[in-house]
């Protein structure tokens, strides 16, 4: 990827490569992702700046979180203006994921990812109230739904701003498990609006032991509260 950033340069408004570039920031491995965005930096093909900005909302805190942020600002593009990143955490305090909270035009993109938990499917959503105390986390309250609708995507009167798809959970070969989701809820609004998520109550995201069915009233069957993370905390 190195002898790319050459390449690219030489190549103008680098459009040959660009979709080999973009997809490497998705790749496993941190240096690979490091150089795909120092080459876009340099290059700055069309899409450089919202694919870099999107793959922040990814990326922990480290050397390649610098380089993208680096790379964004050589693409003229800016951080995100609303971003809020939070760990999940379980009934004992073990942190098992992640959630990142997206500003977009549309809506907000919601970016998690677990560990640890067994291979199978589970039930995420945001809900209304920014508190975790376990062991239950029922102090999260319920789902987020300002406009008072019936809960899942698959129900007539459905859906609640804070529902979102299930994250499947699989097995790797080393043993591990893993899972995750990159999801945006329409018309969804981080902290403007008439009914931001970022209100007076904060809010919180909760992964459930069972998968959401999308249709049933009002939490989709989804079981027990396994993990949560205060994405806004109250301010009242």
């Amino acid at each position: 990827l190195t002898r790319l950033v050459g390449r690219l340069a030489a190549d103008g408004d680098g459009s040959a490569l660009a979709p080999f570039l973009l997809a490497r920031l998705e790749d496993a491995d941190d240096r690979t992702r490091r150089a795909a965005a120092n080459a876009l930096g340099k290059a700055r093909p069309a899409g450089s700046a919202e694919a870099l900005a999107l793959a922040l909302t990814r990326e922990e805190e480290g050397p390649t979180r610098k380089a993208l942020i680096e790379a964004l600002g050589k693409a003229g593009g800016a951080m995100p203006q609303t971003m809020s990143v939070t760990p999940l955490v379980s009934a004992d305090g073990t942190v098992l994921g992640s959630v990142r909270l997206l500003q977009e035009a549309g809506g907000a993109r919601v970016v998690a990812s677990v560990k640890g938990l067994p291979a199978g499917d589970y039930a995420i959503h945001i809900h209304a109230v920014g508190s975790c105390v376990g062991p239950d986390f029922t102090s999260a309250g319920g789902h987020f739904n300002p406009a008072m609708r019936a809960h899942g995507s698959m129900n007539p009167a459905g859906s609640h701003q804070g529902d979102l798809p299930n994250i499947t959970v699989t097995a790797r070969a080393d043993g591990t498990t893993e899972g995750g989701i990159d999801a945006v809820r329409d018309g969804l609004r981080l902290r403007d609006g008439t009914t931001p998520l970022f209100d007076a109550d904060g809010a919180a995201v909760v992964v459930h032991a069972k998968p959401d069915d999308y249709l049933t009233d009002p939490t989709g069957n989804a079981g027990a509260r396994l993990l949560c993370g205060v994405v806004a905390p109250p301010t009242r």
